[in-house]
């Protein structure tokens, strides 16, 4: 019960008011809609610029979060948590279906991303990473389509898939190379 009043108070902490300024609403909007394409779209120009090691990151990440999706859409037909404003809170100022908002599919993609490419070595553009995730997070919250646990837990389930993805790409690696 703490949790659930937790994270209905900070919703509404976070949450606009339902005459917004319209500066922060288009922003919000933006970073919610387009940051993370825009991002992926400088990660995929970088390969032609970058050497193989990038290469190998981005592809690794790639993988990483076409996982991370499919983890997401497993939760989503298993667990259904209501959306804000499935649950008359807040106010909600762009349209969305009322899916499952457990966990933020759009903070769990920009957080993989982040710890991928930080776990390979690629600390700016995980650092930018970290910095949408951040901007999205609040968005996403500020926009009325989730709770802050929704983003909290994404970004730790984003932290536990890249963790388990490197740990065991690592095994299989080595196990490849003491059997050549």
């Amino acid at each position: 019960m703490f949790l659930s009043t937790f994270n209905h108070h900070v919703f509404l902490w976070i949450n606009a008011s339902t005459t917004p300024a319209s500066f922060l609403l288009k922003m919000a909007i933006f970073i919610s809609h387009d940051l993370i394409g825009i991002y992926l779209l400088l990660c995929t120009i970088l390969l032609i610029k970058n050497n193989s090691n990038y290469k190998k990151a981005y592809l690794h990440s790639m993988l990483v979060v076409l996982i991370g999706v499919c983890i997401a859409s497993t939760i989503d037909h298993f667990y259904y948590h209501a959306r804000p404003f499935a649950l008359g809170l807040g106010h909600l100022l762009i349209a969305h279906k009322a899916t499952n908002s457990f966990p933020s599919h759009h903070m769990l993609t920009i957080s993989i991303l982040a710890f991928s490419f930080v776990y390979q070595g690629c600390q700016k553009l995980g650092a930018i990473a970290f910095v949408i995730a951040a901007l999205v997070g609040w968005s996403r919250i500020y926009l009325g389509v989730h709770f802050p646990l929704d983003i909290i837990g994404a970004v730790i389930l984003a932290l536990v898939i890249v963790n388990f993805y490197m740990r065991s790409r690592n095994i299989l690696v080595l196990k490849m190379k003491q059997t050549a």
